[in-house]
């Protein structure tokens, strides 16, 4: 290690600097982010007793006798903070290890001559790297530095950054992350530190009152609104790692809403009528269970789907941070409605799907199939994501955005969603990337069905195709919700994607929660895309195992309820017992819809729901807690008759205490006190003989 920290090594070393600077000069091709070496070599040379604050070193790093990098760092006495401004590595020789060397092992060194030189210890290193989706001019991977300072121990600071103009004449930089490579083991910073940094970068940078300028204002403001008394550090973000552009596909979320005020049947909308009418057989045509109609006056809606700026999954216990590549997109929102008849409960069917002009990305796709898809993640991307309409700024969460435009003042149970895409519009990230679908459709429908020899011809295109491996990991994660599908292999493939229905240019899963259907110009599909959204032969039967579900689980937490407060209370009114249990027989006989349809792929989406969501097994508990709930009335009623009889035979013991109290004192003399004993033992023996044989016999 060279260290170059005043005047006599820069005349010492000055043919290192030479090819320092050649070097620097084509690591940092922007103006507007790079010093002239002049300025720093004039810091290098400033005395200590000066009272300018910022101060500079360069540190060079030799290898096999040539240049090998080079990092140049301000430090401020006063705060006593480290600030790493600019790391140079030789083009020739890069992905040797040269900038791990030089953070490892040549900075610690170089700072710990620098505070036994100042008797000071210094309390944070900052630092700057280039956030990728907002530079354009670089000649190294934004990403793969990112991810060299993130292997490097670095965490990010929560602010949008602003660097000051380097020097007169240039602009100020917004595309950079502010990084901390020394923390603590909490992982925080405190808000002094920070505030105290970038006060005296901007004053260094010739901004002698920063409070006075509106960059800095932003940023302090930015700290002094974090509700924590230091600064959370956090992971640095990968950037989202899309291959693929969706330009025809539609999402659609089923929700909940009780006591509908306008849960009546209404006029029949022409539009869903033929549609239903097609999937219902021939009894339910006569007696048609539910109603779906477009909402009133409101038709489809453009809007604009606002995404955070990062987001964290975890994974097999490991916590990941992406950012996202695009924070709003546009989009149309299409509203209907599903009406059970004599029911108020309805359920809304909101599809979203991308503008004609914009498209969907894989990762957009599932930021928002996290509302309905797996929660093993804990992304909670739901409070994150944020709606509007087009040309407007007021932004909402999803479920106020919907009551909003529905006009729905109840609150909404947000259940199911399905997913519809045509593959013909897919734009690859890569011309090359392309494949032939119908081969892509043919591969999947064989080897899926466990055909022995299908199944290793898939395998082997899954292991050698790139990109036909990437879209069948995706696949699962659409279907599962997830992130991170990329970890996926072969079997855990075959094992997520069963699908219901698969030819050679359609294929339909249901996973979970999240019914997938994908399809090669489809007509269907295209007819309704303007409309509805989405076809309505998923709509429907969807929408009926979203209502059985949402009705059997309040029967079971009504009875699991019930069975809970009634087991602890001996007193609960079997009346209540009886009101409990008649509503939640009304809630089986008439609040479940049948298999209503006509076709197989419809009856065979009800069978599979069914069975994925559980029904079968949470209506088996819903039975046995009506029984259970049959037997507390029937142990009640015992209890009640038995308390009856008791009360009738203590009657009785009273009376026939008057009639043998006379018998008993004329056999004893008259001894009234004594005539009373006798004729109360007899009595209450009587009657307890007659009790105790009643309740034996009941027993038999």
């Amino acid at each position: 290690m060279i260290l170059i920290q005043d005047k006599k090594d820069l005349l010492v070393y000055e043919k290192q600097l030479e090819d320092f600077e050649i070097s620097y000069i084509e690591a940092f091709p922007d103006l507007n982010e790079r010093e002239e070496l002049i300025d720093i070599y004039k810091r290098i040379t400033l005395e200590e007793s000066n009272d300018f604050q910022v101060k500079s070193f360069i540190i060079l790093h030799p290898f096999e006798e040539r240049f090998g990098g080079g990092l140049i760092v301000d430090y401020y006495p006063n705060s006593k903070i480290i600030h790493l401004i600019y790391l140079v590595v030789n083009h020739e020789i890069r992905q040797l290890g040269i900038a791990k060397k030089i953070l490892k092992e040549d900075l610690p060194a170089a700072i710990e001559i620098l505070e036994t030189r100042l008797k000071i210890n210094f309390n944070a290193i900052f630092f700057e790297s280039n956030n990728p989706i907002l530079t354009t001019i670089d000649n190294f991977d934004t990403e793969l530095r990112l991810s060299i300072f993130k292997k490097l121990g670095a965490k990010l600071i929560p602010i949008d950054y602003i660097q000051p103009p380097l020097e007169k004449g240039k602009q100020n930089v917004n595309n950079l992350f502010l990084l901390l490579l020394q923390q603590n083991e909490k992982n925080t910073l405190t808000k002094t530190i920070l505030v105290d940094f970038l006060s005296e970068l901007y004053q260094g940078l010739g901004i002698l009152y920063p409070t006075k300028n509106d960059d800095f204002n932003t940023m302090l403001n930015s700290i002094n609104t974090m509700t924590s008394e230091n600064v959370e550090l956090q992971e640095i973000p990968t950037i989202d790692n899309d291959h693929f552009k969706f330009r025809r596909v539609s999402l659609s979320f089923q929700l909940i809403v009780d006591d509908y005020e306008n849960s009546s049947f209404e006029d029949i909308c022409t539009f869903f009528h033929s549609y239903e009418t097609d999937l219902l057989s021939f009894r339910f045509q006569r007696e048609r269970p539910f109603q779906t109609s477009f909402i009133n006056n409101i038709g489809v809606i453009p809007i604009e789907i606002h995404f955070p700026k990062s987001y964290t999954y975890l994974s097999e216990g490991v916590s990941t941070t992406f950012q996202s590549k695009r924070r709003t997109i546009k989009a149309n929102l299409h509203p209907n409605l599903s009406k059970v008849e004599n029911s108020s409960t309805v359920i809304f069917n909101v599809v979203f799907s991308n503008d004609e002009n914009d498209y969907f990305s894989e990762s957009e796709i599932i930021k928002l199939l996290n509302f309905v898809g797996s929660k093993q993640e804990n992304v909670n991307l739901k409070d994150q994501i944020y709606f509007s309409r087009s040309g407007t700024d007021e932004k909402y969460e999803l479920e106020e955005f919907l009551m909003k435009i529905i006009n729905v003042s109840q609150s909404m149970n947000l259940r199911n969603g399905i997913i519809q895409f045509d593959t013909s519009t897919i734009d690859f990230q890569s011309a090359e990337d392309e494949f032939n679908w119908t081969s892509f459709y043919n591969h999947l429908r064989l080897g899926l069905h466990n055909e022995t020899e299908a199944q290793m011809k898939l395998e082997l295109l899954y292991n050698n195709n790139e990109i036909f491996n990437k879209f069948c990991n995706l696949l699962c994660g659409f279907s599962l919700g997830i992130f991170d599908y990329n970890r996926m292999g072969f079997d855990e493939v075959i094992d997520t994607l069963k699908p219901i229905k698969s030819n050679e240019n359609y294929m339909l899963l249901k996973v979970r929660g999240i019914l997938l259907n994908m399809c090669h110009e489809d007509e269907m599909y295209e007819n309704c895309i303007s409309s509805v959204g989405i076809s309505p032969y998923f709509i429907v039967p969807n929408m009926v195992i979203t209502y059985n579900e949402y009705q059997l689980e309040n029967a079971f937490k009504l009875l699991k309820a019930t069975i809970t407060e009634a087991g602890d209370n001996a007193k609960y009114p079997i009346l209540k017992l009886r009101s409990i249990r008649n509503k939640a027989d009304e809630i089986m006989q008439f609040h479940q819809i049948p298999c209503v349809f006509q076709y197989k792929t419809e009856k065979d989406i009800f069978k599979f729901s069914t069975s994925e969501h559980g029904l079968d097994s949470l209506l088996d508990n819903v039975k046995n807690q009506l029984s259970t709930i049959d037997h507390l009335i029937g142990e009640k009623e015992s209890q009640r008759e038995a308390n009856s009889e008791l009360f009738i035979t203590i009657l009785l013991t009273l009376l026939s205490c008057f009639q043998f109290q006379g018998i008993f004192e004329s056999l004893l003399n008259n001894d009234h006190l004594l005539s009373w004993i006798y004729t109360t033992t007899f009595s209450f023996t009587v009657a307890f003989l007659i009790f105790y044989i009643n309740k034996l016999k009941k027993k038999e």
